[in-house]
């Protein structure tokens, strides 16, 4: 599965997006770069897709800078340095058989240079396009959640209960984020109340593996503080492995090439995915045949054990789940071996007849 990659001219959007353009027409760049970025890192948390936003050294002189802002990487190129000659180079240097690089920019001389160098080319109109439907969708989905964030965490102040809350992922979804601020909102209100919020890094199978534990600990009578640590202690030696089986799913989510997808499945190819330390799903191997595909992921998954559960999760596929259970039972360190559905979000990501596997190392992943 190639690594998804948006280079964008940012000024060639301020001066097109109707939502900037007038911003940089009276030279409020500042607010304009601002609102641009934010979009952006909307876009890139629903895409799961790196950005890098590049903007030219005319309107800010100096030497070159880069920083991360959101989840979008943000360069000012050097003083003699022009925006397009920068994303030419960074496009052909990005566009390996590893990489689905897209270059945003409406300056038709930069689109020739992209052509060139065997990127595709987006335009400024049909990105904010792009972007604005995001944001629709994630408008629609944080009112709702959010709601019900506010709802839970008010009827347990007034309660007077403690509250530990596991939430999905951070880097793969937007719901931490309106899970604190929905905290604090009740926090305002109920400033005696305890919410505690965890940033799991984890989804799915691995996020019900900690509530499991969690739960074990609540009911062994362990404060929420002992609880919190223990979870905190666990993040970094959780290990997720996803085995997808449909490549023209991940195709059609726009997550692999036409001709990746047919290739692949042509001579059986099965991708291996997995959560790495930052959170990320990110590609681990490509293993042909799923048998072999499905023994590798066992060996990753238990070339470490800390703990004697194992969790596997499937996609419309609960035989194949079932025989995994089995393959790990045979394993010296693993004692029980959980089943559960994935959940509809992941698996429109991942595809009917997806695998996963969750457990615990000793080390850090």
């Amino acid at each position: 599965m190639k690594k998804r990659i948006l280079l964008v001219d940012g000024y060639n959007m301020i001066a097109f997006w109707k939502e900037t353009r007038q911003l940089f027409k009276t030279n409020q760049l500042d607010e304009a770069r601002e609102t641009l970025l934010r979009k952006l890192n909307h876009y890139a948390n629903f895409e799961h897709i790196d950005i890098i936003c590049v903007f030219d050294a005319q309107f800010v002189p100096g030497n070159r800078q880069r920083y991360d802002q959101y989840r979008v990487s943000v360069i000012f190129t050097e003083e003699d340095e022009t925006a397009d000659s920068y994303i030419e180079r960074s496009a052909a240097e990005m566009n390996t058989i590893q990489n689905l690089v897209e270059v945003a920019t409406s300056d038709l001389n930069e689109q020739w240079g992209i052509f060139s160098q065997g990127a595709l080319r987006v335009s400024a109109r049909e990105l904010e396009e792009r972007v604005n439907t995001v944001k629709s969708d994630l408008d629609k989905m944080s009112a709702h959640i959010d709601g019900q964030f506010e709802e839970v965490f008010r009827r347990h102040a007034q309660n007077g209960d403690d509250l530990l809350y596991l939430a999905f992922s951070s880097v793969l979804s937007g719901t931490y984020q309106s899970a604190v601020m929905a905290r604090d909102m009740i926090l305002d209100e109920h400033p005696e109340a305890v919410i505690e919020i965890v940033d799991t890094l984890a989804a799915a199978g691995g996020e019900g593996y900690l509530s499991i534990l969690a739960a074990e600990a609540r009911d062994q009578g362990k404060s929420l503080a002992k609880t919190k640590a223990m979870i905190e202690d666990i993040l970094p030696r959780l290990r997720t492995y996803f085995l997808v089986d449909d490549l023209y799913h991940l195709m059609r989510g726009g997550r692999l090439s036409k001709s990746s997808a047919i290739i692949g499945s042509l001579i059986n190819i099965k991708p291996l995915l997995w959560l790495d330390d930052s959170g990320k799903l990110v590609p681990l191997a490509k293993i042909r045949g799923r048998k072999k595909a499905i023994k590798e992921m066992v060996l990753y998954a238990t070339q470490d054990i800390g703990h004697s559960t194992a969790i596997v999760a499937y996609a419309n596929d609960l035989e194949a789940a079932e025989n995994l259970k089995e393959q790990l039972l045979t394993v010296n360190g693993i004692e029980q071996v959980l089943i559960m559905p994935l959940g509809p979000v992941i698996s429109t990501h991942v595809g009917p007849g997806t695998l996963a596997v969750f457990t615990i190392g000793e080390k850090a992943r």
